[in-house]
């Protein structure tokens, strides 16, 4: 039978056992608790306690008993519980994860990588955070809550599984280790740039010492990109993006939003998606969660519009007028940046929202800055483009990211992710034979000019 850990683990699990004295008789007693008695007393008795230990250790080091029970999970448990906040204690929870991670592997790869996350929450907290996000599916599973495994198995047969990953997106979307987690589940854009070229653009820049915190910022920005969608003969479509720029304020191009703006009241013919999430290995989509603009004629807070110039190739050089910035800023009838990831309720982590860069000196953009995109190409699921600064023009910048239709109104991103342009445009040469040389964008200091000499100024997150 296959142990449950490998060799190098297992020597870990016991290093840690005697150093944290758990060979005597009394802690013994305590880690076999809630473990059948009949199961102890099958184990050799070594005749002294550090023998007895590594006795233990090879018996429980084996897969399940034929009930489906596996008493090493509740062994290492308890080590936990007699280790708090040591060096021991991570050694006890890594064996959990490995443990976890393997029995959970023939309910699927998605439930396997899932199991090996839940297995890093305590059981009275990880019942807290199934009943805060998934009310209904703690109650049914009463104990069971307390349970990575009896929960992905009650998730994985229910067809629930996908609930209970967005579940985890809503509490956990700052920690560094639910980014890389969930990154393998497709849950946030992957970005087409290597790690050490990463790791590269962000120290030209951020502050930031290693790829990771700066990939989980980016990740916390995705919870405020949404896919703009508006109603055509019935049929919701996908018209571009959008993003929070305050807790009820989507800022978005003007071109658009265009023909609805002379409505009085679009709650019938516009919405936002927020949370549109494929998994990778199913492709299975979460269809996320809709924020509508406020009724009557208060969702038009401001907007200015595109210009001709845009239209223009680089041989009929034309300037956009100093109001021509192609941009709509409307308020939603919820404050989605208040509210939890995902239409998950009880959560406490807010979604948030972005801050506009407002700097006039345009230091934050230069010809070959790192820039990044984040769109929803196509109407498809939010992605990541990268490119660089390709030329700076008085109302306008131009950048090599690739972009697609539907990716109108994406924030755009310096390597420091700052918010420093409005993606609207590309290259509007189309004859034949033709290669687009660029993409466009508003730099984001304009706008914000714009509406504070409009009497609007966008609130900072606390």
């Amino acid at each position: 039978m296959e142990p449950l850990l490998d060799e190098t683990l297992f020597a870990e699990v016991h290093t840690a056992a005697l150093n944290a004295g758990l060979a005597d008789v009394a802690n013994r007693n305590t880690l076999f608790g809630g473990i059948k008695p009949a199961y102890k007393a099958f184990i050799a008795n070594a005749g002294n306690p550090i023998g007895q230990l590594l006795n233990d250790l090879h018996h429980l080091n084996k897969r399940s008993l034929p009930d489906g029970t596996v008493p090493f999970r509740t062994w290492l448990r308890n080590a936990v519980l007699l280790t708090p906040e040591t060096e021991e204690g991570q050694v006890f929870q890594k064996a959990i994860v490995v443990v976890d991670t393997k029995l959970a592997s023939s309910l699927g790869i998605t439930a396997a990588n899932t199991a090996g996350f839940l297995a890093t929450y305590p059981p009275d907290k990880l019942k807290q955070f199934l009943t805060a996000t998934l009310n209904d599916k703690a109650t049914a599973l009463g104990e069971g809550a307390k349970d990575p495994l009896a929960i992905l198995s009650a998730a994985s047969t229910g067809d629930w599984i996908f609930p209970l990953l967005i579940s985890l997106l809503a509490t956990r979307i700052k920690d560094p280790t639910f980014v890389e987690f969930a990154q393998k589940q497709g849950l946030f854009p992957q970005i087409s740039v290597d790690r050490d070229r990463l790791q590269k653009i962000i120290h030209t820049k951020a502050q930031f010492q290693d790829v990771l915190p700066w990939v989980t910022k980016l990740t916390a920005a995705t919870a405020c990109v949404a896919r703009v969608e508006t109603k055509i003969n019935d049929q919701w479509r996908a018209a571009g993006t959008g993003f929070l720029v305050g807790p009820d304020l989507i800022l978005t191009n003007h071109h658009v939003v265009q023909a609805i703006l002379g409505e009085t009241d679009v709650t019938a013919c516009l919405r936002f998606r927020f949370d549109f999430k494929k998994l990778k290995e199913s492709g299975r989509a979460f269809e996320g969660v809709h924020y509508f603009p406020i009724a009557g004629d208060k969702w038009k807070v401001l907007s200015a519009p595109s210009s001709a110039a845009d239209e223009k190739t680089a041989d009929e050089a034309a300037e956009p007028g100093e109001s021509e910035l192609d941009f709509a800023l409307i308020r939603l009838a919820q404050p989605a940046g208040d509210l939890p990831i995902g239409g998950v309720t009880n959560a406490t982590v807010k979604r948030g929202w972005l801050e506009p860069a407002g700097d006039t000196s345009l230091t934050q953009l230069a010809v070959s800055e790192n820039l990044f995109v984040l769109q929803h190409p196509g109407g498809d699921a939010l992605k990541v483009a990268f490119g660089q600064v390709s030329q700076m023009c008085s109302r306008r910048v131009r950048y090599n990211a690739d972009t697609e239709s539907g990716a109108s109104g994406s924030p755009c991103f310096d390597a420091a992710l700052n918010v420093v342009a409005l993606h609207h445009a590309g290259d509007p040469e189309y004859s034949n034979m033709h290669r687009a040389e660029y993409n466009q964008g508003i730099p984001m200091h304009l706008i914000v000019a714009f509406c504070k000499a409009n009497g609007v100024e966008f609130e900072k997150m606390a």
